[in-house]
Parts: C-alpha cells; structure tokens; sequence
C-alpha cells in the first residue's frame, strides 16, 4: 500500500511540475496515471484523497488547455467529492468553478454555433443545436454566481444575459430552417426577458428578428414562403 501511495504522489507531483513550465498536455497525462492508481487502493480513504487531488490538478489542466466541458466535468465532479466529505470551505470554491466553468462552456458553444451558422444555410441545423448545448449550460449558471454587465453599466446574473442570447441565436437558426413558428416564439420570449431586464442592445436586437420572423410566419400562412411549420402551428399565430 505503501508503495502505491509513493507512486501516485510522485505522479501528482511530477504533474505539478508539467503544469508550472506550462507543459499541460503532459501534465494532463500525470494527473490520469494518478487518479488511475489512486482507483485501484483498497483503502477508501487513500484512493479519496488522491481523487480530490488529481481532480483539482486536471481541471486546472483542462482549463489551461481550454476544455471548459472537460474543465466542468472534473470541477462537478470535485464538489461531489466535497460535498461527500462534507468539506464546506472545498464545496464552497467549487461551486464558483462550477459557475465560471459553466460560463465558458457556455461562450465556447455560443462561438461555434455562431461560426457554423455564418457558413450559410446547410449549416443551420447544426449551429442550432449548439446553441441549444449552450442554453443548457446558461440555465445552470447560479443567479448568484457570475455577474454579467449591461450596456447602461449596470450588472445582472450572468445567467440571464447568456439565456437572452442563446433564445435570439436558437431563434435565427430556426428562421434559416423554415421554423418560423418556432422562430417567432424565442424571439418573443427574448424580447420580453430583455424589457424586464432594461437591456436595449438586446431589446433591438430582438425586435428586428421578430420582425422577420412575423413576415416569415405570415408568408408561410399565405402559401408564398416555403417553410417547415406545422398547419395547426400556423394557424395558431
């Protein structure tokens, strides 16, 4: 036991030092050698402790690498450990790397939806189901987490503004599919969350793509604009 204890610390250590002369790929690798050791002690408590370790260095790796899923999925997976030892003061920091980790994951996946989106019409389906990944994200961001600021100078949870984003995104893919309807509603929805929230930037935004997507809407109900609405989804406009 003595010796498996020796042999993960060494590797922690050794990932320690990958890490500060910015070698984080290498440091990565370290780090998963120590966890993997670490996951075959018997003793409990041992195999706990180089888990809380490892987990820490990893998702300090993958940030550095710039892997927020990855950086968030091992930051989750620190605060269940904390919160499976009770460790307020680790439950505590971990709950705001959640919150940070959440955040660019969500700008990460808004970015690409936006690049696949500006490739042009066969891309649409796919930014919008990054834009949809994003909007998963955004709603998990804690309203007392990050902040976020608004073009007056005033600050909302961060989680507010990115969830008006991700619907106006969500809402231009579907244009570009033929989903006016569906369009039509997250713009609404967006545009509402935006009064509510005074943000003016967004509140144009908004209105111009509603706009277009109501002319969308009415030209598929009309019959001289293809689209891929429902019937009864039109009607119902």
């Amino acid at each position: 036991r003595k010796k498996q204890w020796e042999d993960a610390q060494k590797l922690v250590e050794h990932g320690h030092s990958l890490s500060a002369a910015k070698d984080f790929k290498g440091a990565l690798s370290a780090y998963e050698r120590a966890r993997a050791k670490g996951l075959r002690f018997d003793d409990t408590k041992s195999a706990l402790t180089v888990e809380q370790i490892t987990v820490c260095g990893i998702a300090n790796v993958q940030h550095q690498l710039g892997n927020w899923e990855a950086c968030l999925e091992e930051h989750l997976r620190a605060l269940d450990l904390a919160r499976r030892t009770n460790n307020k003061r680790m439950i505590e920091t971990e709950l705001g790397n959640v919150d940070s980790a959440l955040v660019e994951a969500t700008s990460q996946c808004t970015s690409k939806g936006l690049e696949l989106f500006g490739r042009g019409q066969g891309w649409a389906a796919e930014a919008l189901a990054m834009h949809e990944r994003a909007l998963g994200y955004a709603l998990r961001i804690r309203p007392i987490g990050p902040q976020a600021q608004l073009p007056n100078g005033s600050f909302e949870p961060a989680t507010d503004k990115a969830e008006r984003v991700c619907l106006c995104n969500m809402g231009n893919a579907h244009h570009r599919l033929g989903h006016y309807v569906t369009a039509l509603r997250l713009h609404k929805r967006c545009l509402h969350l935006s009064l509510l929230s005074k943000d003016v930037k967004q509140c144009g935004t908004s209105r111009n793509s509603l706009y277009l997507s109501l002319l969308g809407t009415l030209g598929a109900r009309a019959g001289v604009v293809p689209h891929c609405d429902e019937p009864d989804d039109l009607r119902s406009q």
